[in-house]
């Protein structure tokens, strides 16, 4: 049986486990369809990834002059480099958010939450996701935005730390708050908060030589004269499986300082290595070492929004559903959920995003019955005449 060991940091492990059972299986789920990945031009390569981010591939080779990053699915799903034989990166994987700007929101990496709005025309917004930071201004110290948590909380109007050791299910980092102008003063200065860092598992049949870098980092928040006052989004998440994990590569999951103002850092992501082998890694973030080479179980439970506002969503919508009411609306408002593969009583956390104004969050729970599918109503509050972004999860 191969030990589970226990780490728990927030600051650089060099991580070096010795070998205990080579032969053991690990079924990386890939199925070989899109053949070898062969990536070693100088300069970047972006990849697309499919509906479910599921990339089936033989091998993988990234060489040291090459940068790869993925493009996000319609359903914001994490990247699952899966391959049957070996894995050789020595290049850089990146699926970090990118930075708030000037009017500009930072985007979440694949699995990632995006920054929140400068209010257009109202309140900033937060950052989206189960650890999103609260929107502020430019010129309240008290009130500047908060930055975005994850493994850790961020140390400044931040939201809750949330995921598990597992990285099962695997899950990015949240955005940072957005930076509004505040109607009581002259200050016209605005901008979106970063994003947070995407999610990322990499998982061989064989072997993973990695002796280059794996980056999922926040994205910074909006920047003025080198002070950030919009929030940094939290880091991400990397997953690394294979019976063999060679080499002295270099994972990144650090949160991004709400731009220089180092009080203001946002949370740290988290790190998993499953591996049987004897290696040496440089890890930044929170790290957990485990033996589970089984990428995926068999039954995944799976939580979504069905309808809203009396409005019925598509599979297509994404994890982030997007509803539009009429200024004259009530905004007493409910949510339908169907959850699957739960057991017992599943709790609901269901966040509300407007582009204008605060976050709110709304709890319930979902009974499962006698079949593996079952559907709960838990009442929200909308914000009328303008768009809101909502999202769920079990708590």
């Amino acid at each position: 049986m191969t030990p589970r060991f226990s780490i728990y940091l927030a600051v650089c492990v060099v991580a070096t486990f010795a070998s205990t059972s080579i032969g053991q299986i690990v079924r990386s789920g890939s199925n070989g369809s899109l053949g070898a990945l062969i990536a070693t031009n100088t300069g970047e390569v972006l990849i697309p990834l499919p509906p479910d981010g599921k990339l089936h591939y033989t091998s993988v080779l990234i060489g040291d002059q090459t940068i790869v990053r993925f493009g996000r699915n319609a359903l914001n799903t994490p990247v699952f480099l899966l391959a049957t034989s070996n894995v050789v990166i020595q290049g850089l994987i990146d699926v970090s958010g990118t930075d708030g700007g000037d009017n500009m929101v930072g985007s979440g990496g694949p699995g990632g939450f995006d920054g929140g709005t400068w209010g257009i025309g109202g309140p900033p917004g937060d950052g989206e996701g189960p650890g999103g930071g609260t929107g502020g201004y430019y010129d309240d110290t008290n009130r500047l935005s908060g930055a975005g948590s994850f493994a850790t909380r961020g140390s400044h109007r931040s939201g809750p730390v949330y995921g598990n050791r597992t990285l099962n299910p695997l899950i990015g980092g949240s955005g940072g708050g957005g930076m509004g102008d505040d109607p009581t003063t002259s200050n016209v200065e605005k901008g979106g908060g970063g994003g947070g860092g995407g999610a990322i598992l990499v998982a061989s049949d064989i072997r993973i030589e990695f002796t280059g870098r794996i980056f999922a980092n926040g994205g910074i928040g909006y920047l003025l004269n080198r002070f950030g006052y919009g929030g940094g989004g939290s880091g991400g998440a990397v997953r690394l499986v294979a019976p063999q994990l060679m080499g002295n590569g270099y994972v990144d999951v650090a949160g991004r300082y709400s731009g220089v103002v180092p009080r203001y850092g946002s949370g740290e992501g988290r790190i998993r290595i499953d591996a049987a082998s004897s290696t040496s890694l440089q890890l930044y973030g929170i790290v957990r070492f485990g033996g589970d080479l089984d990428v995926f179980s068999s039954v995944i439970p799976s939580l979504r929004i069905v309808e809203v506002a009396g409005q019925v969503i598509p599979e297509s919508a994404g994890s982030t559903v997007q509803i539009s009411l009429s200024r004259s609306a009530s905004t007493n408002q409910t949510v339908k959920l169907r959850a699957k593969d739960f057991s017992g009583f599943v709790p609901i956390t269901i966040a509300v995003n407007p582009e204008q104004g605060p976050s709110s969050r709304f709890v319930g729970e979902i009974k499962m019955g006698t079949t593996n599918v079952a559907e709960g109503i838990i009442s929200v509050i909308l914000t009328p005449g303008t768009v809101n972004r909502i999202q769920a999860w079990t708590q």
